[in-house]
C-alpha cells in the first residue's frame, strides 16, 4: 500500500485500518515490521 501511495492522502491510515478492522497502531506496526524485513 505504501509503495502505491496509499498513505499520501490525509487520514488514509485511519481509513485503511478501519477497512481491515484493525487499529491504526497495529497497521503502522505491520508497516514497520515489513520495512525492517526489507533492510
Amino acid at each position: 500500500l505504501s509503495e502505491n501511495g496509499a498513505f499520501l492522502v490525509t487520514k488514509s491510515g485511519d481509513k485503511i485500518a478501519k477497512y481491515f478492522g484493525i487499529s491504526k497502531y497495529t497497521l503502522y506496526s505491520y508497516i514497520d515490521s515489513k520495512q525492517q524485513e526489507g533492510k
